[in-house]
């Protein structure tokens, strides 16, 4: 039988099985040994999301799992009635929920080159009024009550932030980026940034794009 200090409970789930799997190999297969051999099977995301599932106000947001962990190369992740707990090594868990998640999935943001797993929890934003997510692809998706769920990245993203955000002049995002004449565009609730495909460079302006 493998001690129970062959299982080290903190490792992330891939090594948790993988422990799993050697201390079958060593002492026979499950078949012949279940449970006397080997400590249970750990759960699918034993040791990274449940952790974070079982905080009440993370719980109490995101409600039940829906669905068993997935993995999709270097991401594993899984659905809860109201969001996801999405993990990858370098970063660890971090959930998604509410609108955001729903323009996520509405996006295909895990296979979109801009987005891919989230490298933040939800969170909201410092002047109180809306929530985002930053993603591992450099793009961000940021909801109010007000704007909705909408997608900022690029050369936009980073006119934006260079412009101090949400606390600018121009606020909040209320478009994705829109094909213009010249370049891409994205509208805010006092005025726009146009990046420019030629020169590379973002613009920030007080009127909204026009197509």
């Amino acid at each position: 039988m493998c001690p129970a200090a062959f299982f080290v409970t903190t490792q992330p789930v891939v090594g948790r099985q993988q422990q799993w799997r050697e201390c079958v190999r060593r002492v026979g297969t499950v078949r012949e040994r279940p449970a006397l051999a080997c400590p249970r099977r750990q759960p699918e995301y034993d040791g990274h999301p449940a952790p974070l599932a079982e905080r009440s106000q993370v719980r109490a947001r995101i409600g039940e799992p829906i669905s068993n962990e997935k993995v999709e190369g270097a991401v594993r992740y899984r659905d809860y009635q109201n969001g996801r707990l999405t993990w990858t090594e370098a970063i660890g868990v971090k959930h998604m929920e509410g609108h955001i998640f729903a323009k996520y999935l509405q996006e295909d943001g895990l296979h979109h080159w801009a987005f891919g797993a989230p490298t933040t929890d939800e969170t909201s934003t410092p002047d109180g009024v809306g929530r985002f997510n930053h993603f591992a692809g450099g793009g961000s998706i940021y909801w109010t009550v007000a704007t909705g769920p909408h997608l900022i990245y690029g050369g936009i993203k980073k006119r934006w932030q260079e412009l101090g955000w949400e606390r600018s002049y121009l606020g909040y995002p209320t478009s994705g980026e829109l094909d213009v004449p010249g370049g891409r565009c994205s509208d805010f609730q006092h005025g726009s940034i146009f990046y420019n495909s030629a020169t590379g460079v973002s613009t920030d302006r007080s009127v909204r794009c026009k197509a």
